[in-house]
């Protein structure tokens, strides 16, 4: 695949994650109401980083693996089935710490947290890295308009009163499932022979090399996705649907205002100029 067309894939999926969730929110607020939509938005980022957990940095670590080693398909099947179940085990872990978590420590029932967690589910059998890595993000990007229009169908016509909220939660939790199930006729010529080989040993040394990603995404993650809940925790479940709101519509913002902002704020002038003066001696 070309640059061009590589570039064209990411972009096409990061306007499906942007757009998507923008069109769904007039419809769930006037449904759902402002409790119950607050419960929505404090459910998604539960399960949001639950999801950071389970992916464990593997888009940069396994990606950056996968990429020096794309010619070698043993290595690269070997590669996806010690990810694939090393995210399985922490799933499990994370699943059963949730389920297990005293009543107050969670602002959610135990079934919303299950489905929230279909995010997590989701990524395991959608490798986003591993369709990069290989130069092949267009079937990623036919994965994730699937998943993500099928998504905005079911929320349209499923969703209809606000004691549907987990039925909402789920919904939107399942977009990475279906995008792993439509993906799956190109996973599995790739990587499921690799199965054979994963040991404790092998899933031991994934989480060995991925520890440095996790931690880079988590720290990344928590920024956008922890304020909800502790909006929750200190004003309720009605503010922390209005700022999911409006996080949203500065998330999708935020594509157009980084490189205005890289550009023309004074730092980045002074920064550019530091630059060039050093490099003149």
């Amino acid at each position: 695949m070309s640059l061009r067309k590589q570039a064209a894939s990411l972009a096409i999926m990061h306007a499906a994650d942007v757009l998507q969730p923008l069109l769904i929110l007039p419809y769930a607020g006037r449904v759902l109401g402002p409790l119950q939509f607050g419960q929505y938005a404090y459910a998604l980022s539960v399960g949001w980083l639950a999801a950071t957990i389970v992916e464990y940095g593997f888009h940069w670590t396994a990606q950056r693996a996968a990429a020096s080693a794309r010619h070698e398909p043993a290595v690269i099947a070997s590669l996806f089935a010690e990810v694939a179940a090393t995210k399985a085990i922490l799933c499990f872990v994370v699943t059963l710490a949730g389920v297990a978590a005293p009543d107050g420590l969670l602002a959610v029932s135990k079934p919303m947290f299950l489905c929230a967690m279909l995010t997590s589910v989701g990524g395991i059998l959608f490798p986003t890295w591993l369709f990069i890595a290989l130069e092949r993000a267009w079937q990623a990007a036919v994965a994730v308009v699937v998943g993500r229009s099928l998504a905005l169908v079911c929320f349209l016509t499923m969703v209809t009163s606000s004691a549907q909220i987990e039925l909402a939660v789920a919904i939107q939790s399942s977009i990475p499932l279906v995008a792993g199930l439509v993906s799956l006729p190109f996973i599995v010529p790739i990587g499921f022979s690799g199965f054979r080989a994963v040991t404790p040993s092998t899933v031991g040394m994934q989480l060995r090399n991925g520890w440095r990603g996790f931690l880079f995404t988590l720290v990344e993650r928590l920024f956008v996705t922890l304020p909800v809940p502790l909006v929750e925790h200190f004003a309720g479940y009605v503010a922390a649907g209005h700022y999911s709101i409006a996080e949203k519509f500065v998330s999708a913002t935020r594509p157009f205002s980084e490189p205005c902002a890289k550009r023309f704020c004074p730092e980045s002038h002074i920064a550019r100029t530091t630059t060039r003066k050093l490099g003149s001696f």
